[in-house]
């Protein structure tokens, strides 16, 4: 009898493992043509928004960011010039 119980247990263990596997995967769903063009043309009416937003901040920190750049190529040119030309 304890063997009968633990070949059950063992069975169940088994076909749950298998239905908990399964059920981890999720099915994409397929888009109907229709869905595909609607979900294209949201995408084409809100990528132009984030384009604009990123362009605009883009703008806001162009000068900030280029005068840093310039700075520090600056500093590295003059410690290569004063490694070959020592000062007083």
């Amino acid at each position: 009898m304890n063997n009968l119980k633990g070949y059950f247990f063992f069975i169940s263990a088994i076909i749950l493992v298998v239905f908990y596997a399964n059920g981890c995967t999720e099915e994409e769903p397929e888009l109907t043509t229709s869905n595909r063009i609607l979900a294209d043309s949201i995408l084409r009416t809100e990528i132009r928004f984030v384009i604009e937003e990123v362009d605009s901040l883009c703008q806001l920190t162009y000068q900030s960011t280029f005068d840093k750049a310039v700075d520090s190529i600056s500093e590295v040119r003059l410690k290569e010039i004063e490694k070959y030309i020592p000062t007083r």
